[in-house]
C-alpha cells in the first residue's frame, strides 16, 4: 500500500490536539495508515505536549463527571472553563499557513463545547442534560482518535 505523505505546520496540529505550546517551527507529516487512520508523525517534544494536552482534556472530563454526580454545578463551570477556548490563546503557532480544515474544525469545536459547557453550568442548566452535552463533546474525541493516530519521528519513512 503506497503511503501519501504531507507536510503540516504546527498551527495544523495544535488545533489537532487543540494545545500544543511550542516556540520554534516544526516538520510533521501525515500518512494514511493501513485501518484509514491519517497518521501524524512529531518529534518526541512535539508528541508529548500533544499528549499532556490530551491528559489535560480527560481530567477535565473526570473532574466534570464527579462535579456532575455531585450537581456541583460551580465545578462543573470551573473545569469546563480550563478546556475551553482560552486555551487556543495560550498556543504559540509559528505558521499562520493554511490549515487542514478537518484539523480546525475539531480543535476548535472541542473548546468551544467546552465554553457552552461551563456556560449552561454557570446559567444552572440541570445536571444530566449537561451530562448528555459533555457526550456530545466526547463524541470529538472519539471522531479525531478514530481519524488520526500518532507516529514516530525517528522511524518515519523516507
Amino acid at each position: 500500500m503506497a503511503i501519501k505523505f504531507k507536510v503540516l505546520s504546527i498551527t495544523q496540529v495544535a488545533l489537532l490536539a487543540a494545545t500544543v505550546t511550542v516556540s520554534v517551527p516544526v516538520t510533521t507529516m501525515a500518512a494514511e495508515s493501513d485501518d484509514g487512520r491519517h497518521i501524524l508523525v512529531l518529534r518526541p517534544k512535539e508528541q508529548n505536549a500533544m499528549l499532556e494536552n490530551m491528559r489535560h482534556y480527560l481530567t477535565s472530563i473526570r473532574d466534570i463527571s464527579r462535579s456532575l454526580a455531585i450537581n456541583d454545578l460551580a465545578k462543573v463551570e470551573k473545569y469546563a472553563r480550563q478546556s475551553g477556548t482560552i486555551k487556543l490563546y495560550e498556543m504559540k503557532p509559528v505558521m499562520a499557513d493554511a490549515m487542514v480544515p478537518r484539523f480546525r474544525s475539531l480543535g476548535i469545536k472541542v473548546h468551544e463545547q467546552f465554553d457552552q459547557l461551563a456556560d449552561d453550568a454557570a446559567a444552572g442548566k440541570p445536571a444530566m442534560e449537561l451530562l448528555g452535552d459533555m457526550g456530545r463533546l466526547m463524541n470529538n474525541c472519539v471522531k479525531c482518535h478514530e481519524t488520526y493516530a500518532v507516529g514516530d519521528f525517528t522511524h518515519r519513512p523516507q
